[in-house]
């Protein structure tokens, strides 16, 4: 007579190794923020660095006339949330804003240097970004 074990086992160890799986995929969902709009640029207006939620159609506007532009679409209302970041007087071109992810609803920034000969202007980088909402609450500009 067979052993009927063997033959059931890995349908066992397919069927934990499936569930594992789908747990991660559930985990790494829940832990993002979604893919976020982003806009950036290497003169601003404003008066000082900034680092803020944009959580309001009166947010939205001040951030883009501080960079100087015309909003490329209408504040999405309930549906997101923005990021704004001034960066500080930078010595050269090329500095960029970074986004490096979104931990526990708190979304990262960083500012990376130019990676080759930059023009030698003043430059004043920027960024504005969107985000699904729900995604992120605050926002974390140390790394400025």
């Amino acid at each position: 007579m067979r052993d009927s074990l063997p033959g059931r086992r890995p349908n066992r160890v397919r069927r934990i190794r499936m569930a594992l799986g789908g747990l991660a995929l559930l985990l790494i969902g829940c832990s993002t923020a979604g893919e976020p709009e982003t806009w950036r640029g290497q003169q601003h207006s404003g008066a000082e660095p900034a680092c803020a939620l944009i959580e309001s159609p009166e947010q939205w506007e001040a951030a883009w006339a501080q960079v100087g532009q015309t909003p490329p679409k209408e504040w999405p209302g309930g549906e997101a949330v923005g990021v704004l970041f001034l960066d500080k007087p930078r010595p050269s071109g090329g500095y960029r804003p970074e986004l490096t992810g979104v931990t526990d609803g708190e979304a990262k920034i960083r500012v990376v240097p130019p990676d080759g000969p930059a023009t030698t202007v003043i430059s004043h980088p920027w960024l504005i970004a969107l985000y699904p909402r729900g995604g992120v609450s605050v926002v974390d500009c140390a790394g400025g």
